[in-house]
């Protein structure tokens, strides 16, 4: 059985405050770096952070929001979408959708066909 290590560094009460330092350099760093990313590279680096367990093979799918707050995830959404998806090699379906926000499932089909669920079978053969 292979041991993995203890490196979370987010249980700051054992970590100590220095931890807890590092940790906010580091995501204020990465924070300051996202922002001068173009739209679409922002899209494309926002979106793989969130889906990457589907990247990766660990998830079948997962739920974004993109929203018209702060850089207006809503319309880079809109315009990006189709190349962002291609690039990542994900297929999306976008669940809900108002004037305001957009929910979006991400998906790997490989992986969500492999999900054995007796409600999933039923509509699998409606298809």
């Amino acid at each position: 059985m292979r041991m993995i290590p203890d490196i979370n560094i987010l249980n700051f009460k054992n970590r100590g405050a220095f931890w807890g330092e590092v940790l906010k350099n580091v995501l204020l760093k990465f924070i300051a770096t996202l922002n001068t990313f173009s739209d679409s590279e922002y899209l494309m680096a926002k979106i793989e952070l969130e889906v990457a367990p589907i990247l990766v093979g660990l998830k079948p799918s997962s739920l974004m929001t993109f929203s018209k707050d702060s850089r207006n995830l809503y319309q880079i959404w809109e315009t990006f979408k189709d190349k962002c998806c291609e690039g990542l090699k994900l297929q999306y379906f976008e669940m809900r959708k108002t004037e305001k926000s957009v929910l979006v499932l991400f998906y790997n089909p490989v992986l969500l066909s492999e999900i054995d669920v007796p409600s999933l079978r039923r509509y699998r053969s409606e298809e």
